[in-house]
């Protein structure tokens, strides 16, 4: 025997082929199959976490435009001063409104400052004395701008059975942001 079929015989030469054949299967089926179906997985994967970007992206985008917004109203709650300087700001709005008001100020008592998470706390009680009206446009005055406390309690009370004159103990806040 000469040539190419004396070297490997019939039966050798059927067993290459199909020992090709068979390497070529599992090649392709633990090979390439294996590793098409971990790229399909990535792909996916990397889908998933661009639209999550994308969403993300997008809430920061709205957050910032949001934040524009209210960066105004924001500064006017930012305490610029320290707390007993602000404190003593408070107590100054109130006896100005009073004084222009001629309401009377009978008692005045600035309450502890009440730290309660990112936000200060600050409330003053007072009494005034006064007739409804009046009493009723100096708080009214206090609650809207430029002062814009909170009216966090009040009592109004007849001084004298007879009397138009009203005492009134009111506790005002407001709330700063450190």
């Amino acid at each position: 025997m000469t040539g190419k079929a004396s070297f490997l015989g019939k039966g050798r030469g059927a067993m290459v082929i199909l020992t090709v054949i068979l390497a070529g299967i599992l090649l392709y089926q633990f090979g390439y199959v294996a590793v098409e179906k971990n790229f399909k997985a990535l792909k996916n994967k990397t889908q998933v976490a661009e639209r999550r970007l994308e969403k993300n992206l997008s809430l920061i985008r709205q957050a910032e435009s949001v934040r524009e917004k209210y960066r105004p109203l924001l500064a006017d709650y930012q305490q610029k001063n320290s707390t007993e300087e602000v404190m003593s700001d408070l107590l100054s709005d109130i006896q100005e409104v009073s004084n222009r008001m001629g309401v009377p100020i009978t008692d005045l008592k600035p309450s502890k400052v009440r730290q309660e998470g990112a936000f200060n706390h600050y409330s003053v009680s007072l009494a005034v004395e006064g007739d409804l009206k009046g009493i009723m446009h100096f708080i009214y005055l206090l609650q809207n701008p430029p002062y814009e406390f909170f009216v966090d309690d009040l009592h109004l009370r007849r001084e004298y059975s007879k009397s138009k004159e009203l005492r009134c103990q009111i506790v005002f806040k407001k709330i700063f942001i450190p």
